[in-house]
């Protein structure tokens, strides 16, 4: 049951950290340390360490670890493609997103 909660939070927060991660990037001078959407990506990550919140709540850390980086590696490209800064995102890095997904279905299949 955890799953219908930390799932779509999970989404939602690397969508906003994808968003500071874009805004960073476009608003970026020489110095990083002055830069105020770095310390809002800071902030945003130490106050909310997503991970230590969802391998608290596991039964199967091993599959929900796996989930965790497979949901990162898809809303990651689809974010950038979504805020306009994966435009360049070829297909061959759409199928390594789709060959992960695959590999973690296949990881639960029981023969």
């Amino acid at each position: 049951m955890h799953y219908f909660w930390w799932i779509p939070t999970v989404i939602l927060y690397y969508f906003v950290y994808y968003w500071l991660t874009k805004l960073n990037n476009a608003h970026s001078n020489l110095s990083w340390h002055t830069s105020k959407y770095f310390w809002w990506m800071f902030l945003y990550g130490a106050l909310c360490p997503m991970w230590l919140i969802v391998c608290r709540v596991s039964k199967n850390l091993v599959f929900d670890g796996m989930l965790y980086d497979a949901i990162m590696v898809i809303v990651y490209p689809l974010s950038m493609y979504i805020l306009g800064a994966g435009a360049k995102f070829s297909l061959i890095n759409w199928i390594g997103a789709g060959i992960v997904t695959v590999g973690l279905i296949l990881m639960q299949v029981k023969l």
